[in-house]
């Protein structure tokens, strides 16, 4: 029970603040664009014959693979806060959760196979919300926000003893997103697209993705082998930065199949 009742006290202790009382606002999110939206043709309950996968897809629905198509509500109240934190502290917390997410794969999914494509499915979900933060999907009525529904059930991950809990959690995928805290208020248009965008480049080049050989980093990584290179481009359709997306880079993530599963056995 105690350690429960700490990670309840942290989550009490979050600087993101809000009150009562509570409304909401629904607010209705266009389709993706094809070349990043999901398949809605493709399932993978069942996948070739793999019953762990067996209503893989009731969680967030056929065709919405990482939840990018959820319909958005939003609480309508008093504005939530951003309390600015020293960058050691947030890569801290970031790295605990990573951690954690590796965890709850390693320890509660014990076919490879499986690992692989709810890891995907994870990861395109943090895809969906970089682009969101990034601001690429205003043309699609995306908010940037949290569930904070969802948000709140973290204590819930565990038992009193600290092991990971094996319990329903008592959520469906697809209404992740209608409890929407929302938070626009560090956005403008005229002054920040370049500077984001700017940013995404300059992410790419710190990943070795950048095109082109521009970068500026120890010239040793110039000299990088064939091979070493190659394998940069096939990480690259999941962990390539949203400013350089193309329709054949998301292709294998909207349409997957068998191939680009087995291709992704760096995982």
């Amino acid at each position: 029970m105690l350690f429960r009742s700490t990670l309840l006290a942290l989550c009490a202790l979050s600087p993101l603040a809000y009150s009562s009382p509570v409304h909401r606002r629904q607010v209705e999110s266009t389709p993706a664009r094809r070349n990043v939206s999901p398949n809605p043709a493709f399932s993978f309950n069942g996948w070739h014959g793999n019953s762990n996968l067996n209503n893989f897809d009731g969680f967030f629905g056929q065709g919405n693979f990482n939840g990018g198509n959820n319909q958005q509500v939003i609480i309508v109240q008093d504005k939530l806060v951003c309390s600015q934190r020293d960058i050691r502290v947030v890569q801290q917390k970031l790295a605990i959760l990573l951690e954690l997410g590796k965890r709850i794969v390693l320890e509660q999914v014990c076919d490879v196979v499986t690992q692989v494509i709810v890891l995907n499915q994870h990861l395109n979900g943090h895809r969906q919300f970089n682009r969101d933060v990034a601001r690429k999907d205003r043309n699609r009525n995306r908010n940037v926000g949290f569930d904070q529904d969802v948000a709140g059930r973290f204590g819930n991950l565990f038992d009193e003893h600290g092991n990971l809990s094996f319990g329903d959690l008592g959520f469906d995928g697809f209404n992740v997103g209608k409890n929407l805290r929302q938070f626009n208020d560090n956005w403008d248009e005229n002054l920040l697209r370049g500077e984001v965008d700017d940013a995404l480049e300059a992410v790419k080049e710190a990943l070795g993705l950048q095109k082109g050989g521009n970068n500026r980093g120890n010239g040793d990584n110039n000299n990088n082998d064939d091979n070493e290179n190659n394998d940069n481009g096939e990480e690259e359709s999941v962990t390539e930065s949203i400013a350089s997306e193309t329709a054949s880079e998301t292709a294998s993530v909207a349409e997957p199949t068998e191939s680009v599963v087995a291709r992704r056995s760096w995982w």
